[in-house]
């Protein structure tokens, strides 16, 4: 009874156009535009009604007679033909879950029970699970592998498909990104049907092209029940197109590929859970709520799929991998989104070093005999300089006065010293709002400078202990390496015990640290104006 269409199916005459009797002559039988198309010359005509050309091209690349194919309007029209013809109104439904959604609404949208069967912890087919659920008037058990949104290939759906006398479908929609599949197997089968898609590896999602493998019997039943030309010339061109360029599918499978376990790997490394993956996604979640992550990236423009609601998927975010820079993007949103700590540099972030640290440099430069503008300093500081000792030797080694020589780095260090402690030091404006600082309760906040302690403790001062604990500031005495090196960050972080911080700095070495540290990094001038808009910037 299982494996029988409905009633009505069986009795059906389909819709049976002139051409698909008479293959050749003058076509005058569809009521066409004869005379051409007002965009592009062969769609006024209706396209094969039964895709030949692109059945044929697929027997060959899947490995399976022309007759065991059906082609539709994306996997879609597939799913929906297939409890349309099989499924009568006293029977049932059964979907392995958590799964694409789609299974359910063909099934609904039919009247007929659907029955949720849940995957096993490891989501993997729970057969015990399964033979419970699954009874005489089951007509469609539906699965998905690799699975939507899990990731992972199903081991064991053959074996279902041999237990089990209801038809058993595999939604194969990702397979060319795991290089599995049972296409092949379906026309040994009665009860097996395995359905593809243009939309994922292939690229042709705006195309609206899929097709399912099965018996012969399965697949005249649904061109019985199919709308007369469900594929439009368009698409069944694009698809042809795609399936003679196989190559180039395969190169981006493997880029795709390669960026999934990068993303991956990424996530795990701000302390969030990627689960593996076939597919062309990553599943993943942190110890914070998701769609409280989903609206934040999505406020920043990145849009990614909430499946906390789905069984077995709590608190679960679903991201397709994008292109590199989208990728990088997206990392770097999360980060901001699902920040546990705030590393802070402190020269033109929380404070205004104008007329302190630069003036030092200026005036230690003219003492030299030479002369230094403040772009001067802003172009060295955008080359990667960090320490202002060595900026100002910098400068003065490019001296306009008399010529004295290579400058002297320890006399350059002991003026500029002399200059800054001698009272510029107390010239420094504090950029940083006290409010600001309170607007990120429940990040752990820390300093990463290349300031000596006591200088940045001098200018912190009203801020430490209530905001910054002294233990939690990395100055240039506890780093045998400056920026743009990451170690002064990374200190910081194993300071503050967290996992996922973000560094908020003003220059290109701050920005090239905390690359190497792999931590987002906000620019203060660049990302937001100054660092009191960093609660807005974080989502």
């Amino acid at each position: 009874m299982g494996k029988k269409p409905r009633k009505c199916i069986e009795a059906l005459k389909p819709y049976v156009c002139a051409r698909s009797l008479f293959k050749k002559g003058v076509m005058m039988d569809a009521n066409e535009n004869s005379i051409g198309s007002a965009v592009s010359n062969g769609l006024n005509r209706y396209p094969d009604p039964a895709c030949s050309e692109l059945k044929n091209a697929l027997s060959e690349y899947v490995g399976v007679p022309a007759e065991n194919i059906f082609v539709g309007n994306g996997s879609d029209e597939c799913i929906d033909l297939l409890v349309k013809c099989f499924v009568e109104a006293d029977e049932n439904v059964v979907v392995l879950e958590p799964t694409y959604a789609m299974y359910r609404v063909a099934a609904e949208s039919y009247g007929v029970e659907y029955r949720s069967c849940l995957l096993d912890e490891g989501f993997q087919i729970d057969f015990a699970e399964l033979e419970g659920i699954v009874d005489r008037k089951t007509k469609l058990v539906f699965c998905c592998s690799p699975n939507n949104p899990t990731g992972n290939s199903l081991e064991s759906v053959l074996e279902v498909a041999k237990r089990l006398d209801a038809i058993v479908v595999v939604d194969e929609a990702y397979a060319e990104f795991s290089g599995k599949g049972l296409a092949a197997d379906a026309v040994g089968y009665d009860n097996l049907v395995v359905l593809r898609t243009f939309s994922k590896a292939w690229g042709l999602a705006g195309a609206r092209v899929g097709y399912l493998v099965a018996a012969k019997r399965i697949v005249e039943c649904l061109d019985k029940a199919k709308l007369p030309y469900n594929v439009s010339a368009v698409s069944q061109r694009l698809a042809l197109g795609a399936l003679k360029n196989k190559g180039k599918m395969l190169a981006m499978v493997e880029e795709i590929t390669r960026e999934r376990e990068r993303m991956a790997q990424e996530i795990r490394r701000m302390g969030g859970e990627a689960f593996a993956s076939e597919a062309n996604f990553v599943l993943f979640r942190f110890n914070k709520n998701a769609r409280q992550i989903q609206e934040r990236l999505a406020r920043k423009g990145i849009v990614i799929r909430d499946r906390s609601g789905l069984p077995r998927t709590g608190n679960c975010l679903r991201v397709t991998v994008g292109g590199k820079s989208e990728n990088d993007e997206f990392l770097k949103r999360l980060g901001l989104a699902v920040a546990d700590a705030v590393i802070f540099d402190i020269d033109g972030v929380l404070v205004d070093v104008s007329s302190s640290y630069r003036e030092a440099i200026l005036r230690t430069v003219e003492w030299w005999g030479g002369q230094a503008t403040n772009g001067d300093i802003s172009r060295l500081k955008g080359l990667g300089f960090n320490n202002d000792w060595d900026v100002t030797y910098a400068l003065a080694k490019k001296t306009t006065g008399v010529d004295r020589g290579d400058p002297d780095y320890s006399l350059l260090k002991q003026k500029f010293q002399e200059l800054y402690l001698g009272g510029l030091i107390d010239k420094e404006k504090k950029i940083v709002k006290p409010e600001m600082l309170d607007r990120l309760v429940g990040y752990r906040l820390g300093i990463a400078t290349g300031r000596p302690r006591a200088e940045a403790l001098y200018c912190l001062k009203g801020f430490i202990p209530k905001y910054f604990r002294e233990g939690c500031i990395v100055a240039l005495e506890d780093c045998g390496k400056e920026k743009p090196d990451p170690t002064p960050l990374l200190k910081a972080k194993k300071a503050l015990g967290c996992k996922a911080p973000v560094y908020v700095g003003d220059t290109a070495s701050d920005e090239l640290a905390a690359k190497a540290a792999n931590m987002p990094c906000i620019i203060v001038g660049r990302d937001i104006e100054d660092v009191n808009e960093l609660p807005e910037a974080m989502g």
